[in-house]
C-alpha cells in the first residue's frame, strides 16, 4: 500500500458552469470567441486563449470581482501582441485593481516583443550584487565587473546587443528605482500593485524599458506597448464600470476613444509608418 498522500483532483474548468453575467459566462458569447478569432487570426489560437483566460478568472477571486468587459478587454490587448497570460511565463498579466481589470507587460513581455525584430543578438536584465560593479564610465556607459563581495542586491543592469555589434548597458541602483516608481506609478505601496507582488520583477522592468526606450530597435508592436507604459498604470477613478475604451477593445468598434493629452497616437503613428513603406516602394 503506498504511503503517499492523497491528491487533491483538479478542477476542469470547462465543465464548471460560470455565474450569469461573469466573465466566463460573456466568454461563451459567440461575439466575445469572434472577435479573439479576429485578433489571432486563428481559431485554435483563439480557443486556446479563450481557455486559459477563463483558467486565470477561476483562479482569481480578485479578478472575478472585477467588471468582466474589463478583463475581456485587458486580455484582447495581450492577444494582440500575441502575448501569454499564464503568470508562470512572465510576459503579460491581467492585474485586479478594485473592480476593474488593467493589461500590464511583464519584462519578459517586452523582451519577447524586441526578439521579434530579428536585430538583437542578445538582451538580458538582472540584480546586481554588492561589489559586482566597480566602475560605471558615465561618457560610454562602459562597466567594469567584478566579483561579488556579498549577497545584497544594490541594482539592476539591463544590456542589450546588435546584430551590427552595437552593444550597450544601463545600470540603476535601487534607490533610483524605488524613486522612479514613487514619483511615476500612482499604484506604489497599493496591495494589489505590481511593485508590492512582484518587486524585483518590477525594478527589472524599469532598467529594461529605459535601455529599449533610449536605444533598442523598435517594431511598430514595441512602440504602442512602450506608449501604453507611458499611461500611469492605476485606472482612472469612476464606478469601475467598463470605459468606451474597454468596450472598443472588447468588440472591435471602429471609433475608439482619443489618445490622451500628451500621449502617442498608436493609430497615426501606423499610417504613418505604412504611407512611408509605401512611399518607398
Amino acid at each position: 500500500m503506498s504511503n503517499l498522500p492523497a491528491t487533491k483532483p483538479q478542477t476542469d474548468v470547462s465543465r464548471v458552469t460560470p455565474a450569469p453575467g461573469s466573465t466566463r459566462d460573456l466568454l461563451q458569447s459567440t461575439a466575445v470567441r469572434a472577435r479573439f478569432e479576429q485578433v489571432l487570426g486563428n481559431p485554435t489560437k483563439a480557443a486556446q486563449f479563450v481557455a486559459a483566460l477563463s483558467t486565470l478568472v477561476y483562479a482569481s477571486p480578485q479578478l472575478k470581482k472585477c467588471d468582466p468587459n474589463t478583463v475581456i478587454a485587458a486580455a484582447i490587448q495581450a492577444a494582440a501582441l500575441e502575448l501569454a497570460i499564464d503568470a508562470g511565463l512572465g510576459h503579460a498579466h491581467i492585474i485586479p485593481y478594485g473592480d476593474k481589470a488593467r493589461f500590464q507587460i511583464g519584462y519578459k513581455g517586452y523582451v519577447q516583443l524586441a526578439l521579434r525584430t530579428a536585430q538583437y543578438a542578445a538582451l538580458n536584465v538582472a540584480h546586481v550584487y554588492e561589489g559586482e560593479i566597480e566602475v560605471v564610465n558615465r561618457f560610454t556607459g562602459e562597466l567594469k565587473f567584478a566579483p561579488a563581495a556579498s549577497d545584497k542586491v544594490v541594482g539592476v543592469v539591463a544590456y542589450l546587443k546588435m546584430l551590427n555589434g552595437f552593444e550597450k548597458f544601463e545600470y540603476w541602483m535601487l534607490d533610483a528605482i524605488t524613486a522612479h516608481a514613487k514619483k511615476f506609478s500612482k499604484s506604489y505601496g497599493q496591495a494589489s500593485s505590481g511593485w508590492t507582488t512582484n518587486t524585483e520583477a518590477m525594478q527589472k522592468k524599469t532598467v529594461l524599458l529605459s535601455l529599449l526606450r533610449k536605444w533598442g530597435v523598435m517594431s511598430v508592436e514595441m512602440r504602442q506597448a512602450l506608449a501604453s507604459e507611458a499611461i500611469e498604470d492605476e485606472p482612472a477613478a469612476g464606478n469601475g464600470h467598463a470605459s468606451a475604451g474597454d468596450k472598443a477593445a472588447l468588440f472591435g468598434e471602429d471609433d475608439p476613444p482619443p489618445a490622451a493629452a500628451g500621449q502617442p497616437d498608436n493609430a497615426a503613428l501606423d499610417r504613418e509608418i505604412i504611407e512611408a513603406e509605401k512611399a518607398k516602394a
